[in-house]
């Protein structure tokens, strides 16, 4: 696994050098955060360098990496080129592909399920993504990537309206196998009721099917993963307050756990700096909540 990311890493990187010669200066930004989480009584450190490049008018390249010192993960978290015309927008390579919509606080149970369709976010060595534009308010969504231990195919499509009052999008998602397949559909949508304040809701459904050739059976019934997220967050250029809360209706898989919810507040500084608190309820109880007070610097 460690050597596949390493190949990529040094293909995305050989990308930049080589085009350096012909093309602007490649762009950098990022987000350094410092915090303390009350819960867990531990101090909250999290980087993130973002580098992106603009080849020519038809051609981008991103790289980015990232390190959390509570998950005490750091790597390289995307690399990708995308390829755009007026037609279709092409993007290949390793990011986050999720279905959540502008779901940001919470998980999605629903589509958190064992098996790798089930989750709200997926990301594998190398993905292919296409976006074809229909209209000016609506798009055609493709995607497609393999699983790297079980070499089989996962799919995934969509339509999507984005209006300057209210969109939605449907997705469906499909892993390529008998044994195991959990096809999910995801539906968002949103609601800008006034300047920068926005409603949005995420609707999740996988099946986990692990009977004989994916057929349920006494031993092996179909278990149904749902979430229903309802949101709202307010964000303004003029004042420097800002929150997101979020609900969700469906507790997963622990019916007696609590309801899903979290929220963030926070203030952002004229230097670009934010001091925010970040709240979240867990479902499977008090020992797996956060609260954390950060300092946020982005650059």
């Amino acid at each position: 696994m460690m050597k596949r990311y390493l190949t990529l890493l040094i293909c995305v990187t050989l990308l930049f050098s080589m085009v350096s010669s012909s093309m602007a200066a490649t762009v950098f930004g990022g987000e350094v955060d410092f915090g303390y989480d009350i819960h867990r009584s531990l101090t909250y450190g999290y980087a993130k360098l973002i580098a992106d490049n603009r080849i020519n008018d038809g051609l981008t390249a991103h790289i980015a990496f990232d390190f959390d010192t509570i998950e005490k993960q750091g790597m390289c978290d995307e690399a990708w080129a995308e390829l755009y015309n007026r037609y279709s927008t092409v993007r290949v390579g390793y990011w986050h592909f999720d279905v959540k919509g502008d779901v940001r606080v919470l998980s999605p149970v629903t589509i958190s399920g064992q098996t790798v369709t089930a989750k709200a976010e997926i990301q594998q060595n190398c993905q292919l993504r296409i976006d074809i534009p229909v209209s000016e308010e609506i798009s055609l969504m493709g995607f497609l990537t393999q699983q790297p231990a079980e070499e089989e195919f996962l799919y995934a499509g969509g339509a999507s309206y984005e209006g300057d009052i209210w969109g939605a999008e449907a997705i469906y998602i499909k892993y390529d196998s008998s044994i195991g397949a959990d096809p999910a559909i995801a539906v968002n949508a949103y609601l800008i009721p006034f300047d920068s304040t926005k409603a949005y809701l995420h609707y999740g459904l996988s099946q986990d099917r692990y009977g004989l050739d994916g057929k349920p059976d006494e031993n092996n019934p179909v278990t149904e993963r749902k979430s229903a997220i309802f949101g709202i967050s307010y964000d303004s250029f003029d004042l420097p307050v800002y929150f997101r809360g979020e609900v969700n209706l469906y507790k997963g898989l622990y019916d007696d756990g609590n309801t899903p919810w979290g929220l963030v507040i926070g203030y952002k500084f004229r230097n670009g700096a934010k001091l925010q608190y970040d709240r979240y309820v867990h479902p499977y109880g008090v020992d797996h909540n956060t609260d954390i007070i950060k300092l946020i610097v982005c650059f």
